[in-house]
């Protein structure tokens, strides 16, 4: 314990000494993070925290294993996996730094997070231990892993002092559960990082004078998943694995809702925008402070109760676990995004199934017109899926034959005419209902149906009967 104290006090001298040079330098070069549309600052922050934080973290490590008394026989002992582990936290160290310089492509940074993690899985961090044959699997889940927390976290750093926050509660997590495990390898990776970012912390807090940026996000992002993954391997009965995810609740629910929401509306999931979690409860009315509060608040609920789960057995796990889950299920209902309030009403409401309902109809009526070749066959079609869509009085002239549906008598529910030009003078009109659900939209896709299946050269071939011969009943 004394060998920790030690590292964690020369991390958070360095650090105290590095942040507020860091920032000189970034006011000095003019690299800053300038307020926009979607951007909660109002005033240009500096925004590679990051360089202090893992600077403070890298030279710690270095000076600590040159201390004559304590610190080499500690490294002797426990410090093999963080010595493994460097090559990977600078491959993303560098990613991050670059993306803060240049801006770099999605793509570019995905491939730089790649490499960390093939380094990282050399380093012996994987969720678990493939049979033989199957360390492909091992590697890609991991790899899947390490990204997914390296940009969840990352993803989190767009309000002021919550970055700083989620990484001081995160390592405080991962420290006691490793202490609380024996893990003190694992103990050693990260006091030396909680000692680097308390001084950032104070920088970061509202107002904010210097942000992590993508430098300090995505390494402290990978390097949770780092620990997450030691304890799944380490711990395969579940209780490390779960420390994890729950330590990093809050990034995770980030990415989570994030990329669901992207997808709903037909976008990338690298598409950046402004309504993440702390943009909604900006909305709502909360100040910058109250933002904090609450989503400080969560994350270290999520973290207590991953401390408080080890040693459990797996029913004890559940019963612990799943009001907090719902807890942050009543939250997420709360921010109010569109996008789920219409899936929900799609798959819960019925609106899924009505969608279908109305797609097999259309594509029935398409198969049916296009196989019939009598205009008065195809009339009687068009009377009956009218009804079917809900369409009102539909009056149709196809080929000099008509069919006229009555107009309905007493009904005073507002409605559209629609009214469909087709070739050789024809045409087909009918009202729709304006309480018809959007998702049948059915004035236009009755309507497209037709056109197509009425080309010119379609109906030179239809077979009119004499006009004498038709006999239709408008009261069917």
């Amino acid at each position: 314990m004394k060998s920790l104290f030690a590292v964690f006090w020369i991390s958070l001298t360095l650090s105290q000494f590095l942040v507020p040079l860091t920032r000189w330098l970034f006011l000095k070069l003019g690299k800053l993070d300038h307020p926009d549309g979607r951007k909660m600052h109002t005033v240009a922050v500096p925004r590679s925290g990051g360089l202090a934080v893992i600077s403070a973290y890298l030279i710690s490590v270095a000076i600590f294993t040159q201390l004559p008394a304590g610190g080499t026989y500690v490294f002797d002992r426990y410090g093999d996996f963080l010595l493994r582990l460097l090559p990977a936290i600078g491959m993303v160290f560098i990613t991050g730094f670059f993306d803060d310089w240049l801006d770099l492509q999605p793509k570019y940074k995905l491939t730089g997070q790649f490499l960390a993690s093939g380094f990282a899985y050399l380093a012996g961090v994987r969720l678990f231990d493939a049979p033989p044959g199957y360390e492909w699997l091992a590697f890609v889940t991991t790899s899947f892993w390490l990204i997914l927390c390296s940009n969840a976290f990352n993803l989190t750093d767009g309000t002021d002092g919550l970055a700083g926050t989620l990484g001081v509660v995160s390592c405080l997590g991962l420290i006691t559960v490793s202490l609380t495990l024996d893990y003190y390898s694992l103990a050693l990776v990260f006091t030396p990082l909680l000692g680097a970012i308390l001084p950032f912390l104070r920088a970061n807090w509202p107002p904010a004078r210097l942000f992590l940026g993508d430098t300090g996000s995505l390494t402290l992002g990978f390097l949770i998943g780092s620990g997450g993954a030691a304890l799944a391997r380490r711990f395969p009965s579940g209780e490390g694995l779960t420390a994890a995810v729950l330590i990093l609740t809050l990034p995770l629910m980030e990415v989570f809702l994030s990329s669901s929401r992207r997808i709903l509306r037909g976008k990338s999931i690298f598409t950046p925008d402004s309504f993440h979690i702390h943009h909604q409860l900006k909305r709502q009315g909360l100040p910058s402070s109250g933002v904090l509060w609450r989503l400080g608040a969560l994350s270290l609920a999520g973290t207590t109760i991953a401390v408080a789960q080890i040693g459990l057995r797996p029913w004890q796990r559940i019963i612990l676990i799943v009001p907090f889950l719902s807890y942050l299920a009543y939250q997420v209902s709360s921010l109010r995004y569109p996008e789920f309030k219409v899936l929900g009403e799609g798959v819960l409401g019925g609106r899924i199934r009505s969608w279908l309902r109305h797609q097999i109809l259309l594509r029935t009526l398409e198969d049916e017109l296009t196989s019939t070749t009598d205009v008065a066959s195809i009339l009687k079609l068009l009377d009956g899926y009218a009804r079917e869509f809900s369409l009102t009085e539909l009056h149709v002239n196809l080929l000099s034959q008509q069919l006229e549906q009555p107009k309905t008598q007493g009904i005073t529910d507002p409605s559209y005419a629609v009214r469909i030009d087709l070739p050789n003078q024809c045409w087909v009109n009918f009202r729709v209902p304006a309480s018809l659900r959007r998702t049948e939209n059915p004035a236009a896709d009755f309507a497209a149906v037709l056109i197509r299946v009425f080309s010119s050269q379609r109906l030179a071939r239809l077979q009119p009967l004499p006009a004498a011969t038709l006999v239709w009943d408008r009261s069917a």
